[in-house]
C-alpha cells in the first residue's frame, strides 16, 4: 500500500504517457536468470525498433514482495546500443528488472518480469 495513492497514480499516467511517446525498449541477451551471479547484457531500441544511444543507464532489480534485496548498478556502455553489469540474484522466482534509461532531458525506467530459476551459487 502506498502512503500517497492520488500522487503515486498521476506520476504513474506520466511515466506511462512518456513511454508511449518514446516508445523506448531493451532486450535481455542473457539465457536463463539463475541464482547467484549473472552477467547482464541488455540492448537498446527505440520506438521504430532502431538502435537506442543512452547518454546513462543503470538497473535497478527488486523482489514483488519485499525491498530487502533491491539493489541497483550502473551498466557500463558495452558498443553500439549495448549496457552490461554483473548483478546477484540470492533467490528464486520473480525478480522486477527496470532499467533506467537516460538520453539529453529524457528519462525513462523500462520494467520487465524475469523468472530465476535455482541454480549453483557463484
Amino acid at each position: 500500500m502506498t502512503d500517497h495513492p492520488y500522487e503515486t497514480g498521476l506520476a504513474w499516467d506520466e511515466i506511462e504517457k512518456k513511454r508511449g511517446d518514446l516508445g523506448w525498449s531493451y532486450r535481455l541477451e542473457n539465457g536463463p536468470l539463475k541464482t547467484g551471479r549473472n552477467e547482464l547484457q541488455i540492448t537498446l531500441f527505440d520506438k521504430k525498433g532502431n538502435p537506442l544511444q543512452a547518454s546513462a543507464v543503470r538497473m535497478e532489480i527488486s523482489r514483488p514482495s519485499t525491498d530487502r534485496y533491491d539493489r541497483t548498478y550502473n551498466m557500463k556502455h558495452t558498443g553500439q546500443n549495448r549496457y552490461s553489469t554483473v548483478a546477484h540474484f540470492p533467490l528464486y522466482g520473480n525478480w522486477g528488472i527496470i532499467v533506467h534509461v537516460s538520453q539529453g532531458k529524457n528519462r525513462l525506467p523500462i520494467k520487465n518480469i524475469y523468472y530465476l530459476e535455482k541454480g549453483e551459487e557463484r
